[in-house]
């Protein structure tokens, strides 16, 4: 009985997505292929697609992230990643959003993009903590010399240390 369900719940999400423009009808119908094949890839992307196009950035976040696991490689999964975390920001979920930015540098601790998204959301939340650990990050991935030049200036003249590290001020980097 659980196999023949399949066919039917798809075929009757994309008639209430298509021929009704019931996207409501249709994601919960779509969930229930979920419920039955986690691992449907059209019905993560019709889910994706839908809240897209209604607008529900928090649960759009949380679909991307959910389509992402689906995949092999964590070059794979970035993109959809990202657009997760853009997702969570425009639903105001900072927190969200900089989870799945950590994430990203777990894999890849020198993402130049999840380290300057980190280091905004970090000063919208006024977290100053937040945003030196992550200029921090940002200066052990760049090369000594004038590469690092804009990103010591966020963090002013005075020197300090982290780990092996010694961070000098930016009339000493030659």
């Amino acid at each position: 009985a659980r196999e023949r369900r399949h066919p039917l719940l798809r075929e009757a999400a994309e008639l209430r997505e298509t021929g009704l423009h019931d996207l409501d009808g249709a994601m919960a119908l779509w969930r229930g292929v979920l419920d039955l094949d986690g691992r449907d890839a059209e019905a993560h992307a019709a889910l994706v697609r839908m809240l897209e196009a209604l607008g529900r950035h928090a649960e759009l976040g949380q679909a991307l992230l959910d389509q992402a696991s689906l995949l092999d490689e964590e070059s794979e999964r970035v993109p959809l990643k990202r657009r997760s975390a853009q997702a969570f920001l425009r639903a105001d979920d900072l927190d969200r959003a900089s989870d799945v930015h950590r994430d990203i540098l777990d894999h890849d601790p020198s993402d130049a993009e999840a380290l300057q998204a980190l280091e905004d959301i970090y000063g919208r939340k006024g977290d100053r903590a937040g945003v030196k650990e992550t200029l921090v990050r940002r200066i052990e991935t760049l090369p000594p010399g004038p590469a690092r030049a804009p990103v010591l200036a966020k963090l002013g003249p005075r020197r300090f240390q982290t780990g092996d590290l010694v961070v000098e001020p930016l009339l000493n980097q030659a």
